[in-house]
């Protein structure tokens, strides 16, 4: 029911077209989406990828580290057979992946984390990029 999945993942800005305070507004508002049950989808304001290791893409080797293309929309996709919280994020070419917060990165969790409680994140180049995108850049 929710394929491609990607596990170990994380949401990424690439530095030419999305500004430090651009990463801020779609990581708070992320996060606020995340939290609440009442905002029912999320849609970033500035360019913002999905990366990780994506699982039953046709496409693509399971575990294999990609980034999608940029994100549209991400909505609530409903639970897995685990009761584990979906997400469904839909790409600028129309496809969709799936996703739940418990197999997010741990550089999405700290951003994650620090967009909740810090007036503003830091505004180091790839700082809340997992080392397997540190290239990120290159690859957008």
């Amino acid at each position: 029911m929710f394929s491609p999945t990607i596990k170990d993942w994380g949401l990424y800005f690439p530095s030419e077209t999305c500004s430090f305070a651009t990463r801020d507004n779609i990581a708070k508002a992320f996060e606020a989406f995340r939290c609440s049950s009442k905002i029912l989808d999320f849609t970033p304001e500035g360019d913002c990828f999905l990366g990780g290791k994506i699982f039953d893409d046709p496409d693509l080797p399971n575990g294999y580290y990609n980034l999608t293309d940029r994100i549209e929309s991400i909505k609530r996709a409903g639970e897995d057979a685990l009761g584990t919280k979906m997400f469904e994020a839909t790409t600028a070419s129309g496809k969709k992946y799936y996703f739940s917060f418990g197999t997010a990165n741990g550089s999405m969790k700290r951003l994650l984390r620090d967009a909740k409680i810090l007036f503003q994140l830091p505004q180091q180049k790839r700082y809340y990029n997992d080392e397997h995108f540190h290239q990120l850049d290159d690859l957008l």
